[in-house]
């Protein structure tokens, strides 16, 4: 997943807001790094995504596409597919820019 820290940088914002909230310690580089945040945010819902996946494929009998069986998938690679699987945004821009959001 190719984004830029321009459509990552409203997530810059919502850490900064949540910390604000939540007095608590973090980690300088998520402070400073919006492409960092993002990555911890698709590491951090592949299990879900991943239950998911297997719950859409099992209730609506939609292939899973061909490359999720793939031994060398990149994290990031599996978030994209399983989200584009799932018609889910794929971009932290996307995301938020949703009419759900």
């Amino acid at each position: 997943v190719n984004v830029s820290v321009m459509d990552c940088q409203p997530l810059l914002d919502i850490v900064h807001i949540i910390q604000e909230a939540v007095p608590q310690t973090y980690p300088q580089e998520y402070l400073a790094d919006p492409i960092l945040v993002w990555k911890k945010i698709m590491m951090g819902s592949l299990g879900f995504l991943r239950s998911c996946g297997l719950f859409y494929h099992y209730l609506s009998d939609v292939a899973t596409p061909a490359e999720l069986s793939s031994a060398m998938l990149l994290p990031e690679d599996e978030f994209s597919f399983l989200a584009r699987y799932l018609a889910l945004p794929t971009s932290p821009r996307e995301m938020l820019e949703s009419d759900y959001s």
